[in-house]
């Protein structure tokens, strides 16, 4: 492979590793944002906040822009209908009709909510048919720059492998960035990372079946090669007797003249 092929070989590795954790990043947010998994995953932020009454008589929030106090006491009371409160508001903010465009919404929504709605799910749900076809244009050029083609699946799986541990680690680095005085918020993360594990293992899973299908079919090709060499060297030596029995043949007609 000459200088120039291999530079650009190495660039779209690179730049296939990259685009493999951007499509396994919006995946794993398009999946995690899907309403079973928000609902799920807000129960325990209620606990938090229902929790946080002990030793306090009111709690004080905003919401909508205005300052709430609710006595702790009846919070305790009537946990079961706190509960069916928040699930009924967390249902309505996540099915709104967000007259915004993504990352508008930041300036004209007063709360973010629309971070785990529907909206956001299709947002990221689009970035990730985005992300995965550039990566199969991606991974086109790349087979097509082997000379050895039998190396593209161990190169490609082995990028899959990497890139899903990295992935599985994300919400880790996520919450690292976090200041210790917004700790709270890393409880929210679990909402944009409940479904990290699958994504995971349908990178692993990929990667590992991609490195064993071209270790195999090179095991493959050494043997088939190896058969082809011997079965020439085996004829090379079957011409080599036949031509040294008719040189025999001669040279006995020829004596006997």
């Amino acid at each position: 492979m000459g200088v120039i092929k291999g530079s650009f070989l190495f660039i779209l590795s690179v730049l296939l590793f990259i685009l493999l954790l951007v499509t396994g990043s919006f995946l794993t947010l398009s999946s995690s944002l899907k309403y079973e998994n928000v609902q799920k995953e807000i129960t325990p932020l209620i606990d938090n906040f229902v929790n946080e009454c002990d030793g306090q008589e009111n709690y004080t929030f905003t919401f909508e822009g205005n300052e709430i106090s609710v006595p702790c006491s009846y919070i305790k009371e009537n946990n079961i209908s706190l509960k069916g409160a928040v699930d009924t508001a967390a249902q309505d903010a996540y099915y709104k009709d967000y007259n915004c465009d993504f990352w508008d919404c930041f300036a004209t929504e007063s709360t973010p909510f629309f971070l785990v709605s529907e909206k956001a799910k299709d947002y990221w749900k689009e970035k990730f048919y985005y992300a995965l076809l550039a990566s199969l244009v991606i991974l086109v050029l790349i087979f097509f720059l082997f000379e050895n083609k039998l190396n593209f699946p161990v190169l490609t799986g082995s990028l899959f492998i990497v890139s899903s541990l990295l992935i599985l680690k994300a919400k880790s680095i996520a919450t690292g960035f976090i200041p210790e005085s917004f700790r709270t918020f890393s409880s929210f993360l679990n909402i944009f990372f409940s479904e990290v594990l699958t994504v995971f293992w349908i990178f692993f899973i990929l990667g590992l079946l991609l490195v064993g299908l071209g270790l195999g079919l090179k095991f493959s090709n050494l043997d088939f090669v190896k058969k082809i060499t011997e079965k020439s060297e085996n004829t090379k030596l079957e011409l080599k007797k036949t031509k040294k029995r008719a040189q025999i043949s001669i040279n006995s007609k020829r004596a006997t003249k």
